[in-house]
C-alpha cells in the first residue's frame, strides 16, 4: 500500500480517536481518568522504594488531594501524548507533499493547533464538558514536540542512508 494511504489512514484514525475521547460525557471521561488514576496510585503505593509515606497510609482528606493531582497529571499527559502522536503523523504526512523542513513543520503543527482549537470547541457542546484554552497550549506543546521527534529523527535515518549509499 502506498505510503500516504497508510498515512493518510492514520491521521483519519487518530483524528477520529481524538473525537471520540472528546465527545465522551464528563461522567464517562472522569470515570476512565478516575480508573487510570487508581491504578497509577495502587503502583505507586506498591512500591516499597520510596521515601514518601504510603499511599494507604495518608489520610482521607490527603488521599482525595493526591488523586486529584494524580489525575490530572494523567489527563494533561494524555493531552499531550495524544497530541504528540498527531504531530508524529501529520509531519511524517507533509513529507510527502512538501519538501522544504520548515513549510513541512509550519502546515503540520499548524493543522495540528487547528484540530486541537476545534476539539476543545467541540467539547462546549458535549454535556459536562467543557473548552480550555489551556488544554489547547498542552495540545500544541505535544504537537510541537511530535513534529520535532519525526523531524530529527527522519534526518537522522536520512543522515544514515546517505553515509550507506557513499560506502556502497
Amino acid at each position: 500500500m502506498n505510503k500516504k494511504i497508510i498515512l493518510w489512514l492514520l491521521l483519519i484514525f487518530w483524528c477520529s480517536l481524538i473525537f471520540f475521547f472528546s465527545s465522551q460525557q464528563a461522567t464517562q471521561s472522569a470515570s476512565l481518568s478516575g480508573h487510570i488514576t487508581k491504578v497509577v496510585a495502587d503502583v505507586i503505593d506498591n512500591i516499597k522504594k520510596l521515601s514518601v509515606p504510603a499511599f494507604s497510609e495518608l489520610s482521607h482528606l490527603n488521599k482525595e488531594k493526591l488523586m486529584q493531582i494524580l489525575e490530572t497529571v494523567i489527563r494533561k499527559s494524555a493531552h499531550f501524548s495524544i497530541f504528540a502522536v498527531l504531530g508524529a503523523i501529520s509531519f511524517s504526512l507533509s513529507e510527502c507533499y512538501f519538501k522544504r523542513k520548515l513549510k513541512i513543520f509550519a502546515i503540520s503543527f499548524l493543522f495540528c493547533v487547528l484540530y486541537a482549537l476545534s476539539d476543545e470547541f467541540h467539547q462546549l457542546f458535549v454535556p459536562g464538558r467543557s473548552g480550555n484554552l489551556f488544554d489547547v497550549l498542552i495540545d500544541s506543546s505535544g504537537a510541537l514536540v511530535g513534529n520535532i521527534f519525526v523531524m530529527c529523527f527522519a534526518q537522522k535515518v536520512f543522515r544514515k542512508r546517505v553515509k550507506q549509499n557513499i560506502i556502497n
